[in-house]
Order: structure tokens, then sequence, then C-alpha cells
């Protein structure tokens, strides 16, 4: 009985070795330069109120530092997929123009935007040859991530702050509903 059973232990044993080289095997080789995802924080210079309270702790920059623990985060998950996750930091003073420091990092590569503005500001739709703001759509509270239909007709963003994720109308640039959701979205996935 006892040689039965280290029997079927060694054929399973060998089984799962053979699976896991195979796995191995088949898996393609990563390069050794992970791919540069370069991400523009683009902020306005705010002045802060003071806190009620000395005992309340005020960050300083909290747009920030969110930006940097997201990056970290993404960086985790890029080790995997072979990406390395780089932030840019702009701040406009406060009567600054965000469109112009737009126009100076678009030309230098920059495709991510992380735009922590006020809402006025936060959804310019910009003319992608003259990089001119052709409109504004106003969302939710928060965007943190978008993401377009399949036959990219919809841009659906989900708005962190509102709890909501917004449908937009790409072809009327005009958002079309709000979509109440659970507490603080962070993403949104599209499914055909």
């Amino acid at each position: 009985m006892t040689a039965i059973r280290t029997q079927q232990f060694g054929c399973r044993r060998a089984t799962v070795l053979a699976g896991l080289a195979a796995i191995c095997l088949a898996a393609p080789a990563a390069s050794a330069e992970p791919e540069a995802v370069r991400i523009a924080y683009l902020g306005r210079a705010v002045a802060r109120t003071p806190p009620l309270s000395l005992i309340e702790t005020v960050a300083e920059d909290p747009g920030i530092q969110g930006a940097r623990l997201a990056l970290a985060d993404n960086n985790t998950t890029g080790r995997f997929t072979n990406q390395a996750y780089e932030l840019e930091k702009v701040i406009v003073p406060a009567h600054g123009d965000p469109v112009a420091a737009f126009r100076r990092l678009a030309p230098r590569g920059l495709r991510l935007f992380l735009a922590d503005l006020p809402a006025p500001a936060q959804h310019p739709v910009v003319d992608a040859r003259s990089f001119e703001v052709e409109d504004c759509i106003l969302v939710g509270q928060r965007v943190w991530n978008v993401a377009l239909s399949a036959d990219e007709s919809r841009l659906y963003t989900a708005n962190g702050i509102s709890n909501d994720v917004a449908v937009i109308d790409v072809a009327r640039r005009k958002a079309t509903k709000s979509i109440t959701v659970g507490r603080m979205p962070w993403g949104v996935v599209v499914r055909p």
C-alpha cells in the first residue's frame, strides 16, 4: 500500500514539474529594458487655507502625493508587465494657463496627462494637431480613469469623489448620463 502511494505521489510530482517546465519554455523572454511610460502631472498652484486645528495634519501637495502613490502601485504591476512608469510634475501658477503648459509638454512625447485642475479646466477637448482647446466637457469630481467604447463613440470617466461614472457622447461632446456607483470608483472597463 505504501509503495503504491509513493508511486502515485511521484507521478503527480513529475506531472506538475513537466507542466511548470512547459509554461516556462512557452513564456516569451522578457526584454532587458522595461518600456518607459511617461505621465505628466499637470496641476495649478492653490492657496491653502489654514487648518481649523493645529492637531490637523495638512498635506502640502495632496494631488501630487496621490499621483506618486498611484505611480508606485503601477510600478509594482509594471515589474510583471515589463513597464516602468515615470511622472513629470508641472505646476502652473494660480492664474497661469494650463493649456500653455500642455502645449509645452506634448511635443516632448508625453501622451498621458493627469490633470489636477478645477472643473472648468479639467476636461478640455483639444485638437491633436493644433493643441487648441475646442470645447470643455464637465463631468463628476476627480476623474481617476477613462475608457472608450469599442466603437469609440462613448467615453466613460470614473469620478472618485462624486462616486459616479459619466458617459460622454464623443461626437456631440456632451456628458449624456451619470451612473451612481460604489464608493470612490477608481477604474472603468468597457466590454463590447
